[in-house]
């Protein structure tokens, strides 16, 4: 029965292609009878809507403007077929052999492609909507300005095809493979890539909105200016990546890899970056307002200038990075490694440093005004000329650290340990520095300005030209303290009730108060 209705629908398209390219509807009759060859044959603009043409030879022949919508060409051989602005619509091309054919401009919506080999076709500006693609093969084929909206080319592999200007929206690209391709100026908003391999292409100006890229592979691509708008990306690879201008604000971005990824000015406000590695990652003057990097990798990171306010950095590895000129406002880098930072001249006010690690950190001119570094260390940091007007450094570990030129007004260093630092040129306004450690401190050109000291350990301590307007060292303990004569002066100005003193400064201090 289903050989009699081939017969018959061979013999209706036969009726239609008498005298076509010299062949005789004899030659032909048989030919699709068969599913035999039909090669070279020209069918230019012919109705064969609805033939059945399974595993027919219909390679080099001429199908451009011809109506196959809703044909059954599966396993048919099409190789460098013209099908130019041809109707396909609906048909069933399942595992048949399109290489190198002509698509330009096809009507392909909801035709069935899978398995099927189309690699080096063109099929510029071809419609492709809800079309299956599933495990095709696309190698190379040129997709320019192609609609492939809501089509699903799940595990196919488009490695090294031209897709660029293409209408992606919705599409479905899982596990597929599309290493090297040209995507530029592709809307692929909505689209699934999840798993996809996208390593090595081209995929500036992109528009990825909403779009799905879970663990998908972007390793060398270049984004420039694309948009990851509230795209999502977890787990995704982005290691060596040029991001630069790209906008991906309220994207998900938790445990990404973005090592050695440049994002010079990219737009993260907002974004999830919990868990992603940025290590030795280039982000100059990145937007990363608001953004939530906590226990992200940062390690040798250039943020210099990046703006990173109200962001929740705690946690954060961010040793030996470079945030110069960095705005960091009411920031919370609570327990960070910042060990070996630059932070010259960078905002940090209002910010939240509490337990972090800042040993050798540059804070040359940064602004520290009223944040909070209380239990971190800065052991061996330089904070020349920097700002701690109403900073909380209580319990604070800074010894051995440089305090050159530093605004400290209005400071809390209550208990902070200060041991082998240095002090020069400083005026201390309104300081509490009860119960520090400040065993071997070196003091130059400092003035001390209403300084709570009661209690503090200044053992061995060197006070050179220390001006005392107010001081309170009521139980401070001075043994062995180094000070020259306008010093020893000055410590008639403080109390000292209490304080414990070697017999030497005691009977300096006695000389004195007698010769006034």
């Amino acid at each position: 029965m289903r050989l009699l209705i081939k017969l018959m629908m061979g013999a209706l398209l036969i009726m239609s292609l008498i005298g076509v390219d010299g062949k005789d509807s004899q030659d032909i009759e048989g030919e699709i009878a068969n599913h035999a060859d039909l090669s070279g044959v020209n069918l230019t603009g012919r109705d064969l809507s609805g033939a059945d043409l399974d595993r027919s030879d219909l390679s080099h022949l001429r199908l451009n403007h011809s109506d196959l919508s809703h044909a059954s060409l599966r396993s048919a051989w099409l190789m460098h077929s013209d099908l130019l602005h041809a109707v396909l619509m609906g048909a069933d091309l399942t595992g048949a052999d399109l290489r190198g054919a002509d698509l330009t401009g096809a009507d392909l919506r909801g035709a069935d492609l899978t398995g099927a080999n189309l690699s080096e076709a063109e099929m510029s500006r071809s419609s492709l909507q809800d079309t299956l693609m599933v495990r095709a093969n696309l190698e190379r084929t040129k997709l320019v300005g192609a609609n492939l909206e809501g089509s699903n080319l799940t595990e196919a592999d488009l490695s090294g095809a031209d897709m660029q200007e293409s209408r992606i929206c919705g599409a479905n690209f899982v596990a597929a493979s599309l290493r090297e391709v040209n995507l530029r100026s592709a809307n692929c908003t909505a689209a699934d890539f999840a798993g996809a391999d996208l390593s090595g292409s081209l995929m500036t100006r992109i528009r990825l909105r909403n779009a799905n890229l879970a663990e998908a592979n972007l390793t060398g691509v270049n984004c420039s200016g694309a948009s990851f708008i509230n795209a999502t990306l977890p787990g995704a690879d982005l290691s060596g990546a040029l991001l630069v201008y790209a906008r991906m604000t309220e994207a998900n971005l938790t445990y990404c890899r973005l090592v050695k990824t440049d994002l010079t000015n990219a737009q993260l406000e907002n974004c999830d970056l919990s868990g992603a590695d940025f290590t030795d990652a280039r982000l100059v003057g990145t937007n990363l307002i608001e953004t939530n990097m906590r226990d992200a990798e940062l390690s040798g990171a250039n943020l210099m200038g990046a703006r990173m306010s109200w962001a929740d950095l705690s946690g954060c590895r961010l040793s030996k990075g470079i945030l110069s000129r960095a705005e960091l406002y009411r920031v919370d880098m609570s327990g960070a490694d910042l060990s070996g930072s630059d932070l010259t001249r960078a905002y940090i006010m209002w910010s939240d440093l509490t337990g972090a690690n800042l040993n050798n950190a540059k804070l040359n001119y940064a602004d520290m005004t009223e944040s909070d570094l209380s239990g971190a260390s800065l052991v061996h940091a330089k904070l020349f000329r920097a700002d701690l007007t109403r900073a909380n450094l209580s319990c604070t570990d800074l010894a051995d650290t440089e305090l050159n030129s530093v605004s400290v007004v209005g400071t809390n260093m209550h208990m902070a340990r200060l041991e082998n630092a240095r002090f020069n040129k400083l005026y201390l306004t309104d300081v509490d520095l009860r119960d520090a450690d400040l065993k071997r401190v070196s003091m130059n050109n400092v003035t001390l300005d209403n300084v709570n000291l009661s209690g503090a350990d200044l053992r061995w301590a060197d006070l050179k030209f220390v001006t005392i307007m107010e001081a309170d060292l009521r139980g401070a303990d001075l043994k062995r303290i180094k000070y020259d004569s306008f010093t020893l002066q000055q410590l008639l100005n403080a109390e000292l009730d209490g304080a414990i003193m070697d017999d030497d400064l005691e009977a300096d201090l006695e000389e004195l108060r007698r010769n006034q």
